[in-house]
């Protein structure tokens, strides 16, 4: 076993990055961590940002040390493009790919964590985010 949830992060944005026509940012959601390309329309390509936030153990007391211990882990998925419907479609395609046959490096299936979405008007133009959270175990080989 290892504690190292670098491969598993890894799986996750690989399998991300197979939704077409969206970008794939790894880091913090903030309102100015990325300023997309408009065209003249203030319309902009899609993109995902990645949030990993670490692990933590699963049970308290574990028995066998923190390096065997079973792990959860978790990320957040921020869906953002300049359209609330495209914004939403991209979110399903997001579920889709995390919850169907798909179980990161060392890792359980995901699970939901909750879900919200706001709307983003700081840069002078409208970004429609949705967030998504998941979890899984880690540490389980």
């Amino acid at each position: 076993m290892s504690l190292n949830t670098l491969p598993g992060e890894d799986d996750i944005v690989a399998k991300l990055r197979e939704i077409p026509g969206v970008d794939v940012i790894e880091g913090e959601y903030t309102p100015d961590s990325y300023t997309p390309v408009t065209d003249t329309n203030k319309m902009f390509r899609p993109y995902l940002t990645v949030k990993f936030n670490g692990a933590f153990p699963h049970y308290d007391g574990g028995i066998l040390g923190p390096d065997k211990d079973v792990q959860r882990a978790s990320f957040s998925v921020f869906i953002t493009s300049p359209d609330d419907r495209v914004s939403r479609d991209i979110r399903n395609q997001v579920r889709e790919k995390m919850l169907t046959n798909f179980r990161p490096t060392d890792g359980s299936s995901l699970r939901p964590a909750g879900a919200y979405s706001f709307a983003d008007t700081d840069l002078g133009y409208n970004r429609y985010t949705h967030n998504i959270g998941f979890s899984y175990l880690f540490n389980l080989s």
